[in-house]
């Protein structure tokens, strides 16, 4: 069985067919929507990676890395944004993420990051 990876986006199409690609590949993956929603798999579930956007309804991606941290929760953890701005904000703070990924994700991006932050 693959490694377990959840995939927080509030754009359903992407979610979805990130979970397919990420599936086909080998790893178990959980889709989320709503920050709120993520924070509830996170809290019940243990994932090897969480690929997490950072503009999300009801809880941003900082709120909820910053309460998967304050938990002391090790889960390696992706951002994605579409917009620069974050990425540049992000780069200046000493967040506790993996990697920030710009998109649109391709396939092939997103299947390296899995790999590689899931070994």
């Amino acid at each position: 069985m693959g490694d377990k990876v959840l995939f927080v986006d509030d754009d359903i199409d992407l979610a979805e067919t990130s979970r397919e690609i990420l599936s086909a590949n080998g790893f178990r993956t959980d889709t989320a929507y709503t920050g709120k929603q993520a924070l509830e798999k996170i809290i019940h579930n243990d994932y090897d990676l969480v690929i997490l956007d950072i503009k999300l309804p009801e809880l941003s991606g900082f709120d909820i890395l910053k309460t998967i941290r304050g938990s002391n929760n090790k889960v390696r953890v992706v951002l994605i944004t579409g917009h620069v701005e974050f990425q540049n904000a992000i780069d200046s703070l000493n967040l506790d993420i993996s990697e920030i990924l710009m998109k649109p994700i391709s396939p092939s991006e997103l299947i390296r990051v899995c790999k590689e932050f899931t070994q």
